[in-house]
């Protein structure tokens, strides 16, 4: 476990990582980032065949899953073996751990803090775990459908100050860029007011239901002194109550908290999925399962959405290298933020705003719009030079071929047209 910046900071120059993924929980997302930094043409300056992207979690169980996994997809595994040097293969090398345990939140905070630990850092749906407990007292003045129950303790998904405070510190510790991808709650109250609610906002894990306008205090609470471009934005909408996504809430209000330890969580829509979803099904077949108030689809479907404003996923972006000069920005910035693919290409931005621009000088859909082609425009710019580079090694490997062939031409005495292609033998 790692206490102290300085420590941390030690082991992660040792192993060579520029980008961390917080909550790597059993890896996939580590992976995931991995894969997306080395196809944007990273790769450890250490040791190649080390990952880019190191994992933090504060679960033990979690750590060793994560560190027991593949550091590579397999898409791209070959491809890291090939950038190696000669001789050196994933697989005849000894990988430091992937994912390491540390909380940044001691770490780092708004002010006073260390300078930054790495590039980048990542947090996919991670934020809605992170809360801390109600005392007894204060859990009688909470509504039930506020409350949440996991871990032999209970939470109020209106706080969201433990969450976020996670979130600074990973934006603090970052050069480049941090990004975070979660479950949208904007408008969750009114939409319970309807009796409904979105399948994810049910689950007990999901202690602390962080919206935007919680996420947009934040960053604009980041330290001043570092200029960088900023968007909060919603995507995916949900237009109707007659979604697979939405859940129908119990009527009366008392029932619904939801409680890991309550045996009939599940029949009051408590950590459900999405209808019709392959996990829904498997849990539905249960007994207890079903739902003690299922949806009507005709008064679902008359319900409109749209007025409300509720959306599946939220994406928050801070970068710092981005230059509004020139609208440019690094391909390491550019590989973190389009690795959130649909979700930040096309949605709502709520709020967004560029460095050096006196605010609001453009609407948040323009902002989103500069920060996404200067995104796309890094990584264009990186694949022509990968490709002029592959071609120029492969020309460097065409000549070598060549040279080699005249060589061997000449030591077997065989007459040439020019360098490097013997003349073929005429036929009797």
């Amino acid at each position: 476990e790692f206490t102290s910046a300085s420590s941390l900071r030690r082991h992660i120059q040792t192993l060579g990582a520029t980008f961390a993924d917080l909550g790597s929980s059993q890896g996939n997302s580590r992976r995931r980032l991995e894969t997306v930094l080395i196809k944007a043409g990273m790769h450890n300056k250490v040791n190649k065949c080390f990952p880019v992207a190191i994992g933090l979690d504060i679960s033990e169980d979690k750590l060793r899953i994560c560190n027991g996994g593949s550091p590579f997809e397999s898409g791209v595994l070959q491809k890291v073996s090939q950038a190696a040097a000669p001789g050196n293969s994933v697989a005849s090398t000894k990988l430091p751990p992937l994912c390491v345990k540390a909380d940044l939140r001691g770490l780092y905070s708004r002010s006073g803090s260390p300078k930054p630990l790495f590039d980048g850092a990542q947090m996919i749906d991670i934020l809605e775990h992170i809360n801390r407990p109600l005392s007894p007292a204060a859990v009688a003045a909470v509504p039930p459908s506020r409350l949440r129950e996991v871990w032999n303790n209970t939470f109020d998904t209106s706080d969201h100050e433990m969450a976020l405070s996670v979130w600074t510190a990973a934006c603090v510790a970052s050069r480049l860029v941090c990004v975070m991808e979660g479950p949208g709650f904007d408008g969750e109250e009114r939409l319970q007011a309807h009796g409904f609610a979105p399948y994810y906002a049910r689950w007990s894990g999901h202690t602390s239901h962080v919206n935007t306008t919680s996420m947009v205090a934040a960053i604009k609470q980041l330290p001043r002194a570092r200029r960088a471009a900023k968007l909060v934005m919603l995507s995916r909408p949900i237009t109707t109550a007659a979604s697979k996504l939405i859940l129908r809430l119990p009527p009366n209000a008392s029932e619904r908290a939801c409680e890991s330890t309550q045996r009939g969580r599940f029949a009051l829509g408590c950590d459900r999925h999405a209808y019709g979803s392959k996990e829904e099904d498997m849990e539905t077949r249960q007994v207890g399962r079903a739902f003690r108030f299922p949806k009507d689809p005709s008064a679902a479907a008359a319900l409109d959405l749209t007025s409300i404003g509720i959306f599946e996923r939220m994406v928050t972006v801070v970068a710092y290298d981005f230059d509004t000069e020139t609208n440019t920005m690094s391909a390491a910035t550019a590989a973190a933020i389009l690795a959130r693919g649909d979700r930040v290409l096309r949605g709502k931005p709520i709020f967004c705003e560029l460095p050096g621009l006196r605010q609001p000088s453009l609407l948040p859909k323009e902002c989103h719009s500069h920060i996404i082609k200067a995104a796309q425009k890094a990584l264009n710019v990186t694949s022509v030079r990968s490709r002029m580079a592959n071609a120029a090694q492969k020309a460097r490997d065409t000549t070598s071929s060549k040279q080699h062939a005249w060589q061997h031409a000449k030591q077997h005495g065989q007459r040439t047209k020019h360098k490097g292609e013997p003349l073929k033998k005429k036929k009797p």
